[in-house]
């Protein structure tokens, strides 16, 4: 079985992504109105999934990875 690899996002993988926590990622999510809204979620309801396209649309609104990113 081949493994496909989406280009989508957790908090977690966020978290990854901008070396912060994942608390700092639920905190911003709630504080910055321009948080990306979750395209969907996962394990029940409880895990909020982004997508690529609007990940980079809000680093780069924030100039998150300048920043804390890679």
């Amino acid at each position: 079985m081949k493994l496909i690899s989406l280009p989508i996002f957790s908090n977690a993988d966020l978290a990854r992504r901008w070396n912060v926590t994942s608390k700092v990622v639920h905190a911003w999510s709630k504080r910055h109105e321009d948080f990306p809204t979750p395209s969907t979620y996962v394990d029940n309801g409880k895990t909020p999934i982004y997508t690529l396209q609007d990940i980079l649309d809000y680093e780069e609104g924030r100039k998150l990875l300048e920043r804390y990113g890679e």
